[in-house]
């Protein structure tokens, strides 16, 4: 019996080996693992503050009120219930819950004080649009002397995205029959650009934003041929029809234009027949998507809010952060800039005729749902890479990525 089930006899177990190579975590280990926790347990209150706020928003609509007392009292009977089930003592968890709904209502009084936190009501989605690049402009003027940094720290499904593009891209222009010119849309500081540096002849970078291109400038290496200029893409491409080889638009930046299909048509006209481009979305039918809400913090440094179709970007002052430890109003911003997920089929039909798709994929899946803290063990990290790179064939990675040819 024991040879047919696969188990040794219990005589054959060598309890010596077991003993001897089987060993309990040690305090070092279990205070990482702790520490790990109360991280993540953080960020996941921050989440629920968030979602506070966003209770503020309907209920100032709806005219109701911030505190209800029968709210309260059947969420702190649940959070007992739970508590008993999982072993936790009822009353510690309960005491927990109180301070946290506590807090949640003084923020949604504090917000609803605050006008200027409000979100403006408009009459059309011109003004709405417009008003969503005015917040982009005042984001990336914070933003920008610290935007390369904050995307190297702590995202670590945003850092692996960007490296799978860069290996996309690569492949790409490897297959170009010439690389005198290549286009960086949408190119921030610069950091695509300085990566195409060595590949092309030229490079030219545009943005929007002239903070994010002054600091391209600021950090553009000696002897680099890559050139920035500020542009709004969607009053056109400023280069010569017929004279780029390669053209890319990273990090979902495709989906933060309204006038897609305009910018599009522009990508078409500039680039030489047989020329190609690489064009980076937001994946509507991503697993952070289809599932509506994930209750902790993920990996990703952004994520769109379906409910009001935009880019919610929490930026944190630092330098008020450390006058104004105690007030988080002081410390944080959350800025709505207009961005919206495409599927393939979207895409597609996005495109304009004489531009071909030769491969699509979608990056990354796995890593995009899960909270950063996991990926400091080096062992999640790359088995996680190895799973996202195995399913980005598949249609439910964060970014959908299209790699299109002139005809």
């Amino acid at each position: 019996m024991s040879m047919m089930s696969g188990r040794p006899p219990p005589e054959a177990i060598d309890t010596k080996w077991e003993q001897s190579e089987v060993e309990l975590p040690n305090l070092v280990v279990l205070a990482s693992r702790l520490k790990a926790t109360d991280w993540q347990l953080i960020r996941t209150i921050a989440r629920r503050m968030h979602l506070a706020l966003q209770v503020e928003e309907f209920k100032r609509k709806k005219e109701e009120k911030i505190y209800r007392r029968k709210v309260e009292t059947d969420r702190m009977q649940q959070a007992r219930e739970w508590a008993q089930e999982l072993g936790i003592n009822p009353d510690f968890v309960a005491s927990i819950l109180y301070l946290l709904i506590g807090e949640s209502c003084k923020m949604q009084m504090i917000q609803m004080q605050d006008t200027e936190r409000h979100r403006p009501e408009f009459a059309s989605p011109d003004e709405v649009y417009a008003w969503q690049k005015e917040q982009l402009f005042e984001l990336t003027k914070r933003w920008a002397p610290s935007y390369e940094q904050d995307y190297s720290e702590g995202y670590f499904g945003t850092r692996l995205y960007l490296d799978f593009e860069d290996g996309v891209i690569r492949e790409v222009v490897a297959g170009l029959d010439e690389t005198v010119l290549a286009l960086d849309l949408g190119c921030a500081t610069g950091r695509q650009s300085f990566c195409m540096d060595s590949l092309f002849a030229r490079v030219l970078g545009f943005d929007i934003s002239p903070d994010m291109i002054n600091i391209a400038n600021q950090r553009k290496p000696e002897g680099s041929s890559a050139a920035f200029s500020v542009q709004d893409l969607e009053t056109g491409i400023p280069v010569q029809s017929e004279s780029a080889s390669f053209a890319t638009m990273g990090l979902g930046f495709a989906s933060d234009m309204r006038n897609i299909r305009f910018v599009l048509e522009e990508v078409k006209r500039v680039l030489v027949p047989a020329g190609m481009a690489v064009l980076s979305f937001y994946n509507r039918d991503a697993l952070i998507y289809r599932w509506n809400f994930i209750p902790w913090p993920v990996s990703l440094a952004a994520e769109i809010d379906l409910d009001h179709h935009c880019l919610d970007v929490h930026w944190r002052n630092k330098s008020t952060a450390n006058d104004d430890e105690h007030n988080p109003e002081a410390m944080r911003t959350i800025f709505s800039i207009f961005a919206r997920p495409y599927t393939f089929a979207q895409v597609e039909e996005l495109l304009p005729r004489g531009m071909a798709i030769v491969k699509q994929c979608t990056y990354p899946t796995v890593a995009s749902i899960l909270p950063s803290i996991l990926f400091e063990d080096v062992a999640v990290r790359e088995s996680v890479v190895d799973v996202d790179r195995f399913l980005a064939s598949q249609n439910h990675g964060a970014y959908l990525l299209v790699v299109v040819r002139k005809t």
